[in-house]
């Protein structure tokens, strides 16, 4: 069992056994290409007789190509009820408390994909994934109100000849992203639109250029008829070894033409920068798998900007972020273990407001046999500014935290990443009062706790 596979999302990607599947719709594509070619060699130009439209003279034609279909994909869905018989509707700080019992939306997504292999040894892959997420009738049957996308839209190129190593790609996707798997938290997701290549110039360095639309961008505010707002991003990444250090440039057109509520500009630029370091050992302490990460973050890339490429509108020019992010695993005979903690401090400029975050998530998993475990997440965290009240005087320093118990049923308890996985569940909230304070968060009203229960679904197919 490889709990290393866990903990980013594009190592379960590769974990995964992927369908391969022929479709006869292929074969009579290309049943029909020699007559094709027999029409186009009729063509003539003026006294040349050499057939130019041929497959064979064409140096990557149709005709040599093999190609290889198929699919992969993830679904989690089922119900999440609250103590007050009421459909939950939202997560409770997830991302830092763990997601074990606190997902109550329903997502999927399928990749679908064509590897076409020439006989040269070049190679070409397109990739289209579509995802749906439910986050308005969880559990209807219905389609209304649920949001739909294309994800993923992009192509490969490798194995070229004249080039190595490199492979280009180009299109909409998903890039760089690692998560700590018990809590989806993605701390680092450069996913946009662009283009670029890995081994440029040197194994293991990799270039991209990428842009994101900028959904809190309000153009009728800037005065802009030209088009949407969007951040655009230069990336530079260099693996070796157990290393991996990048940096980002960021630069957001027309955000200086907005102002926050003291007068000063929204950011224009920013910087990134992520140093990763992945062990072969549980902390030193034995077998397994750890990994820790240095971020820190300028301008744009500052607050809930770190490690995104999306930006913060409450962030200034001149407002910077640190983070300091470890997680890992390890297995024993009976037992495994998964923790995940991270501090992050970011220094606003614009209000003299720092913020201090502290999040601290533990899953020990006792597996009773190979086909039933006992799943318990704990998770704690802690939000403190350095000006403690808000404009009523009602105290902000949030304190937060969950326990959760889940049987599970699985084909292979003795294995991490197995699933398909059907959990049933309990989880306990609770949180201070200056949690209850928030003003932008209706989860937090009446109460200082509250407990859910429910079935969740979960599979890689």
């Amino acid at each position: 069992m490889n709990i290393a596979l866990h903990l980013t999302v594009q190592g379960l990607f590769q974990c995964e056994k992927i369908m391969k599947i022929k479709y006869l719709a292929m074969l009579v594509a290309f049943s029909s290409v020699p007559a094709l070619a027999e029409h186009f060699n009729e063509e003539k130009h003026g006294d040349d007789e050499r057939n130019i439209y041929t497959l064979e003279n064409q140096p990557f034609s149709v005709a040599e190509m093999e190609h290889d279909l198929g699919f992969f994909g993830y679904i989690r869905a089922g119900s999440n009820i609250n103590d007050k018989g009421y459909t939950a509707t939202e997560s409770i700080a997830k991302n830092q408390l763990g997601r074990l019992g606190n997902e109550p939306d329903n997502y999927w997504e399928i990749n679908f994909y064509d590897r076409m292999s020439h006989n040269s040894g070049a190679w070409a892959e397109v990739n289209f994934m579509m995802a749906n997420w439910d986050n308005v009738n969880y559990n209807s049957t219905g389609v209304s109100g649920k949001d739909y996308g294309v994800q993923q839209l992009y192509v490969e190129l490798g194995g070229l000849p004249e080039y190595g190593d490199m492979v280009f790609w180009g299109g909409k996707r998903y890039f760089n992203r690692s998560d700590v798997g018990i809590t989806d938290f993605f701390y680092i997701d450069y996913s946009g639109s662009g283009g670029g290549v890995k081994n440029a110039f040197a194994h293991g360095l990799e270039l991209a250029y990428l842009v994101r639309d900028n959904d809190q961008f309000n153009a009728d505010e800037a005065n802009i008829t030209d088009g949407r707002g969007n951040i655009q991003n230069l990336y530079v990444g260099y693996s070796f070894d157990q290393w991996k250090i990048e940096a980002l440039a960021m630069y957001a057109k027309g955000n200086g033409k907005l102002k926050h509520d003291n007068g000063d500009s929204l950011p224009t630029s920013g910087i990134q920068l992520n140093g990763v370091y992945k062990a072969s050992d549980f902390y030193g302490l034995g077998e397994g798998v750890s990994s820790y990460t240095f971020q820190t973050g300028y301008g744009l890339g500052a607050g809930t900007g770190l490690g995104l490429i999306q930006t913060n509108m409450d962030n200034t020019d001149s407002d910077y972020s640190v983070r300091f992010l470890t997680q890992g695993g390890m297995e024993l005979s009976s037992w495994s273990i998964l923790p995940a903690f991270y501090v992050q401090h970011d220094v606003r400029d614009n209000s003299d407001d720092d913020k201090t975050t502290l999040s601290a998530v533990v899953r020990p998993i006792y597996k009773v046999n190979q086909n039933f475990s006992i799943q318990i997440e704990t998770g704690i965290t802690y939000d403190h500014y350095s000006k403690g009240k808000d404009s009523s005087d009602l105290d902000r320093n949030a304190l937060e935290y969950k326990l959760t118990v889940a049987p599970t049923f699985t084909l292979d308890a003795f294995d991490y990443d197995a699933r398909p996985q059907i959990r049933t569940f309990v989880s306990a909230f609770g949180w201070n009062d200056a949690a209850n304070n928030r003003k932008d968060e209706s989860l937090y009203t009446g109460s200082n706790g509250e407990v859910r229960f429910g079935i969740q679904g979960e599979v890689w197919f």
